[in-house]
């Protein structure tokens, strides 16, 4: 497909597993992920875990092989693999506390809402692939948050599903505002929690507010909006 063929592209400019291709493989491992071909989902991922362990620049400690965990940890999830999916997504989280607290400088105080969400955008186009380090770290840190989350949930652990997604909505508030995404996105997954759990009237409550942060944000033809209405 295009992804692949743009993948070859890269390396036939700039060699397998440079920097521009690791991140480029990455990012089209991701979306083989969300189209559920696990398979070459898999194999992609391997390569570019490795490439980034070997590249001089990264490193088993850097913040490109915990987005690599993060991806990893998506892929487990897809597979039903929830405790698989709970070490990786357990070790992207310390991993990248502990850049928080090694790079406390890097930290931008004046990152403000409206940054944050264009650097999320822009940094998932590839486009800045060295946004804010606060901005990055803070969330790929509540990615490996919702992740360990949605794997508690597939393992029926709904104590920590909740502590999980209760830290992934106060981040994302802060960090992205109510009405992001990804905030809606983990507002979703804890609706779909206090329905487990024997919950509506929780849930409902919390389905509303996705509806009407869908609603405002995409539209009430959006597929995201519709799927909302009907849950």
């Amino acid at each position: 497909n295009a992804g692949l063929r743009e993948l070859r592209s890269i390396e036939d400019k700039s060699g397998m597993r440079s920097l521009s291709w690791l991140r480029f493989a990455r990012a089209l491992a991701g979306n083989l992920v969300d189209n559920s071909r696990l398979s070459e989902a898999e194999t992609l991922y391997e390569q570019v875990h490795q490439g980034v362990l070997e590249h001089k620049e990264c490193g088993s400690d850097s913040f490109e092989a915990l987005e690599v965990l993060n991806g990893i940890g998506e892929l487990r999830l897809k597979q039903r693999r929830s405790e698989d999916a709970t070490l990786v997504y357990g070790r992207a989280l310390a991993g990248m506390r502990v850049l928080q607290a090694r790079h406390p400088d890097t930290f931008d105080p004046d990152l403000t809402r409206e940054k944050s969400a264009e650097l999320l955008r822009r940094t998932a186009s590839g486009s800045v692939p060295q946004a804010s380090a606060r901005f990055q770290l803070e969330a790929a840190s509540l990615v490996a948050l919702n992740g360990l989350g949605n794997a508690a949930v597939q393992g029926k652990e709904f104590v920590k599903a909740e502590d999980c997604y209760q830290q992934c909505v106060a981040g994302r508030k802060l960090l992205l505002g109510t009405e992001h995404e990804d905030t809606l996105k983990v507002l979703n997954d804890l609706a779909g929690l206090r329905l487990r759990e024997k919950k509506p009237v929780d849930a409902e409550r919390l389905f509303r507010q996705v509806l009407e942060g869908n609603e405002n944000l995409l539209g009430t033809n959006d597929p995201r909006t519709l799927n909302t209405v009907n849950s």
